[in-house]
């Protein structure tokens, strides 16, 4: 009878490699013999298989139907039209393309996802602000949505090529959402008058989102630093 090397079980004559921690067994007095059964089966690792885009998008849809459906039901019931119904069902046909690009554009290039997820924001955005006859669009919603797009983008190009530095991607993320938090301050004061100054509240996120971007940045060029907070944290 031997023994493993690495963790001591204890092995039978047949077995070419421990079934504990799959070392190989070396015992020249007890060649391994193929042909004697063993007393348990072959492990074979099953490979879950992914269900496919059609599928999962079938499925999204027909959870989406039920609520258009209703909606539009409980609309044309009590004002024998189709008034606010329509909101609900643009607000849902943008959350279903949303989701079909999520599974399909995704496959082709991340960039191209977060391009037509801005295009369908911005065509929901025309429609809310066509309808109820207002003039943020322009002034507001397209720079928001435009900027938003940008920075969905400029996170995935950082992802792609400081892909080893993730501290660098989540100083350069913060970077860009505290300026997005400026441009939506401003564009409320300047297009809707929300605010008494062109950049309010939006001075907080500012400070402290440039204070963490810089502090990771810092840690990231820092590697003594990062090494022992690794280790401190456990990363």
């Amino acid at each position: 009878m031997s023994y493993c090397v690495n963790c001591g079980v204890e092995l039978a004559e047949y077995e070419k490699c421990c079934p504990l921690c799959d070392t190989e067994v070396i015992n020249p007095k007890s060649p391994f013999d193929p042909k004697i059964k063993k007393p348990y089966p072959t492990y074979t690792p099953t490979i879950k298989a992914k269900p496919e885009a059609k599928s999962v998008l079938a499925i999204v849809a027909i959870i989406f139907m039920l609520p258009c459906a209703l909606c539009l039901l409980a609309d044309i019931l009590t004002y024998k039209s189709i008034t606010w119904s329509a909101y609900v069902l643009i607000g849902l046909a943008a959350v279903f393309s949303l989701v079909a690009s999520s599974l399909y554009c995704r496959k082709i290039s991340p960039i191209l996802e977060e391009g037509f997820d801005g295009a369908v924001l911005a065509l929901t955005a025309m429609y809310v602000n066509y309808e109820t006859g207002g003039t943020w669009f322009l002034t507001f919603a397209l720079p928001v949505i435009g900027y938003f797009t940008f920075t969905m983008i400029a996170i995935t190009l950082m992802k792609k090529i400081l892909k080893p530095f993730i501290l660098s991607i989540l100083g350069g993320s913060c970077f860009v959402i505290a300026l997005f938090c400026v441009l939506v301050d401003v564009l409320l004061t300047l297009s809707i008058g929300i605010g008494r100054y062109v950049v309010g509240w939006s001075l907080f996120p500012l400070v402290t989102l440039f204070i963490i971007g810089t502090a990771l940045l810092f840690i990231d060029k820092n590697i003594p630093l990062k090494r022992k907070l690794a280790k401190m944290f456990f990363i």
